[in-house]
């Protein structure tokens, strides 16, 4: 017959080796939630960075059009319009540069500055007098180097979306994952500790 003091020390073993299971599960499963949630502000992250790319590249078709009423209309009357889609595209380059964190991703931003001055300096300096002038020629000449640094744009800022998309999809891989792996981790000490 066995003692009771050994009886109740081996309950006592097993109730504290089921505690600790249960304990080291617990924050195993912690782990993966702290992983998962900062998954999902990357995820966050990334999605507002290509909200902002989409919103640049908005603002600089916005810009475009206003140098486009210019030789249209044939006067400086869009010049203000133009004044403030500028400086919405300055604003939004700052904010999506944030967002670029790698050496590719922050050279795309770069050139999108300086892309941004060039149109600006074709527009004011170039654009607009010739425009005034009435000098058709140049207008045309200087409109469809407009439309080429337009287009340079454009396409850092699709690079941009894309990139920060793709991110997007690994971060919710990696998320699914750490889910999946925290399921699982937590079935098989609910199932395997008893």
């Amino acid at each position: 017959m066995r003692s009771p003091t050994g009886t109740a020390r081996r309950l006592f073993l097993a109730f504290a080796l089921l505690v600790s299971l249960f304990a080291l599960a617990s924050l195993l499963t912690l782990v993966q939630l702290r992983d998962i949630r900062q998954g999902l502000a990357d995820m966050k992250q990334h999605e507002e960075g290509v909200r902002i790319a989409l919103e640049l590249a908005s603002a600089v078709r916005d810009q475009y059009a206003h140098q486009a009423h210019t030789i249209i209309l044939g006067n400086a009357s869009h010049l203000h319009l133009y004044e403030e889609a500028e400086n919405r595209v300055k604003i939004l380059t700052g904010q999506v540069r944030a967002h670029a964190t790698r050496p590719d991703e922050q050279a795309w931003v770069e050139d999108i500055a300086r892309f941004t001055g060039e149109l600006d300096v074709i527009f004011r300096e170039r654009i607009v007098p010739a425009v005034l002038r009435r000098d058709l020629e140049g207008v045309q000449a200087e409109h469809d180097q407009a439309q080429l640094v337009v287009t340079r744009i454009q396409d850092r800022t699709d690079r941009l979306a894309q990139r920060f998309e793709a991110s997007i999809a690994a971060f919710r891989e990696d998320v699914a994952a750490a889910q999946a792996s925290a399921f699982r981790q937590a079935l098989f000490f609910l199932v395997g500790a008893p």
